[in-house]
């Protein structure tokens, strides 16, 4: 279930004082969980253009920019992904949304940033699926409209957030996000 490498230990929480109406907890990372109980209309939306322009608008109202979007209605819940700018590198926010409540996750970058993209950069155009001509149009847009411009969405997916590349980067942030998003609720446990 943890895949990539990582250590169950990972998925380990101290729980904080309860913040009003919210559970916190940090792991041994100070990767952030907190939980929500609110009650919410089910489906969020009836179309997967509705839910992801629903996703689109909860980050863009944040300053943030919609990484991925997923929903499963016959199971009850979804999860989105949105990156925000935070120093020189981005936080990475994720949600796990059901009827009763949401968990949410906050894993930012620190230290060295910039390393996936470069090396997903290079990859790319060793392979010749991205070249100099390219890189521009083709590195960054909306996941679900690439026909958005730049001045429609704030900070874009770019071709190195793909899941795809999560294997070659289990300590990003990103990674630890889907990780995080795939393995809740049942995989937080207390400390």
């Amino acid at each position: 279930m943890f895949g990539h490498g990582h250590d169950p230990k990972d998925f380990v929480f101290k729980e904080k004082k309860p913040e009003g109406e919210l559970d916190v907890w940090r792991n041994r990372h100070g990767d952030l969980v907190t939980r929500a109980f609110v009650r919410m209309a089910w489906p969020l939306a009836e179309t997967d253009e509705e839910f992801h322009a629903i996703a689109r608008e909860h980050g863009a109202s944040r300053n943030a920019g919609l990484v991925e979007a997923f929903r499963d209605d016959g199971r009850g819940y979804a999860w989105w992904i949105h990156k925000k700018e935070h120093g020189t590198g981005y936080v990475f926010v994720g949600m796990r949304i059901y009827a009763h409540g949401i968990w949410t996750t906050m894993i930012g970058e620190c230290g060295t940033t910039g390393v996936r993209e470069a090396a997903v950069t290079q990859q790319l155009l060793a392979s010749g699926e991205l070249t100099v001509e390219t890189y521009e149009a083709l590195f960054s847009s909306d996941p679900y409209d690439p026909t958005k411009s730049v001045s429609e969405v704030r900070l874009r997916r770019f071709l190195s957030d793909d899941e795809k590349w999560d294997e070659q980067f289990p300590e990003h942030p990103l990674t630890r996000t889907r990780l995080l998003l795939h393995a809740l609720p049942g995989a937080v446990t207390q400390a």
